[in-house]
């Protein structure tokens, strides 16, 4: 039986380098904007929406911004960063009233607070209307991370005040170099790049898609080689206790010195 119980430590996105992004272009702004060469959050813009189909790995992504900014200004992770999955009956006035109270209460002595709103596209219009007003109360001090699977249904005015990025055209090549890092962290190099595309080109930009794919791999080569697989396992289990007990290093003899008369 593969083991593939820590399959989604392995294999989430730990750095933009890692995340699936429709151009080359659009992580190198990402990244910008994450290590603070834009000014951001500002008085212009303290929002980021994520927007594309399900699956694109939006909310991901998410959670990655905080810990990004937060390493690049003061090398830590975030605490404050609550996350709201809006639907009906919490989508209205009341709700961004709550909101806006607690951005003006947390994190008082840091640096930024940082707000996820998955599927922002649910909020009411009065409420999606309010939310300009809390960005822009806080706009210095609040980042605003918001998704969607429905660009359309946003106000222009939180548009206005965000950077946007789309997953809807992410290229196979990006996939694949996400394939080709989680096979490597399980110790498999037996794929070409070219096979890899033609598995890639059923993902349809889901990365659902991707996970369930990369496990049917792993568990399928690793049944099919059981000696690799034991020496994977192995290979693991040594690094594991060389990182609960590092090696002590050698201490210097002492040197002798002749008593001087």
């Amino acid at each position: 039986m593969i083991d593939m119980s820590n399959f989604e430590q392995k294999s989430i996105p730990k750095s933009l380098k890692d995340t699936c992004f429709e151009s080359s272009s659009a992580r190198t702004h990402m990244a910008q904007i994450t290590s603070g060469k834009h000014g951001f959050p500002s008085d212009s813009k303290c929002g980021i929406i994520l927007h594309g189909p399900v699956g694109a790995g939006k909310t991901t992504l998410a959670h990655l911004i905080p810990d990004l900014m937060e390493g690049t200004s003061i090398g830590l992770d975030c605490p404050w960063r609550p996350e709201y999955n809006i639907a009906k009956g919490n989508n209205g006035v009341e709700f961004l009233n709550k909101l806006n109270e607690f951005c003006y209460t947390s994190n008082i002595n840091g640096k930024y607070t940082y707000v996820i709103l998955n599927e922002v596209n649910n909020l009411s219009h009065d409420a999606m209307s309010q939310l300009k007003g809390i960005m822009d109360n806080h706009k210095k001090r609040v980042v605003f991370i918001m998704t969607t699977n429905e660009f359309y249904k946003l106000e222009a005015g939180v548009i206005d005040r965000s950077y946007c990025f789309g997953f809807y055209n992410v290229p196979v090549c990006e996939w694949v170099d996400a394939m080709e890092r989680v096979l490597g962290d399980y110790g498999i190099g037996a794929f070409s790049r070219q096979q890899l595309e033609n598995i890639a080109k059923d993902f349809r930009g889901s990365g659902r898609n991707f996970a369930s794919e990369m496990k049917r791999l792993i568990a399928g080569y690793y049944e099919k080689c059981p000696r690799e697989y034991a020496a994977y396992i192995a290979n693991q289990t040594l690094q594991n206790a060389s990182l609960t007990h590092p090696p002590m290093l050698a201490l210097p003899a002492p040197q002798q010195t002749t008593a001087q008369v």
